[in-house]
């Protein structure tokens, strides 16, 4: 059954984020002004949309605009129920600075007729690692579950056996991803 273009928001921010994965002319998708022209009226639309938002800002990063970016993750996180926090480190113990992930999708379950319902994820694209080794992921207020999540190709990564995570606070830590140079 094909469930055609995403009709509701979180659905568009997705969809927008997916153009990180499609070049054209040797250029990433995402990266163009119809990209930010397409995060700024979903916004409009839906004002408090901060998945929406952060990838305005990781777009506007990409671009160059620090300043700009800076503020934008600031207000999403803000806004967001909740910030998850991933952590990638050498198995020294050492962050993994500057690196860029490529792709997490975190999913928030909801409960629906009784059982629960994965099909909320929100997906972030190109993310930086920061001074910590870290990226903050603003999410919805449920019970989590990494469904997907990449790592720079130039490491191999083990990934910590996760089930359903939860956080009664703000920020919930997921656990350290350890990454160690390719052979």
């Amino acid at each position: 059954m094909s469930r055609g273009p995403p009709s509701y928001p979180v659905g568009e921010a997705n969809a927008i984020a997916g153009r990180a994965n499609s070049t054209h002319n040797d250029g990433v998708v995402f990266d163009r002004d119809e990209a930010r022209a397409d995060l700024e009226a979903l916004l409009t639309r839906h004002p408090g949309l901060f998945h929406a938002e952060h990838l305005l800002a990781t777009w506007h990063r990409r671009r160059g605009n620090g300043a700009e970016a800076a503020r934008l993750f600031a207000h999403a996180e803000e806004q967001a129920p909740a910030v998850l926090v991933q952590t990638y480190r050498y198995a020294d113990g050492r962050p993994l600075v500057g690196a860029t992930i490529r792709e997490v999708a975190v999913e928030c379950n909801r409960v629906r007729n009784g059982s629960r319902d994965p099909s909320l994820k929100l997906r972030f694209v190109r993310q930086v690692t920061d001074a910590d080794g870290s990226i903050r992921l603003p999410v919805y207020r449920t019970v989590w579950r990494m469904n997907s999540q990449s790592h720079p190709d130039v490491y191999d990564a083990e990934f910590p056996q996760q089930g359903w995570i939860e956080s009664r606070g703000k920020v919930g830590l997921l656990p350290v991803v350890t990454v160690s140079p390719k052979e």
